[in-house]
């Protein structure tokens, strides 16, 4: 489980990336619901492996090279 710190700082990230994370998935799906699940599944998956991510990096390439694998 993610400290209140974590669950703030991952809350930011994600902010800030979603449009773009949107925008990559979109390219690849034309459906506009599937694009809304698949990202909404994305940030479930980010938000589980938080904890591995290292903050001293970007955010947004770790979050793309990522969520792939699961």
């Amino acid at each position: 489980m993610l400290s209140e710190d974590q669950q703030v700082r991952f809350t930011a990230f994600w902010t800030d990336a979603q449009p773009s994370v949107s925008q990559y998935v979109a390219s690849l799906i034309r459906d506009q619901w599937a694009v809304r699940d698949v990202v909404q599944n994305t940030s479930m998956i980010l938000l589980r492996k938080y904890p591995e991510y290292d903050d001293t990096q970007p955010f947004l390439p770790w979050a793309l090279v990522t969520c792939p694998h699961e």
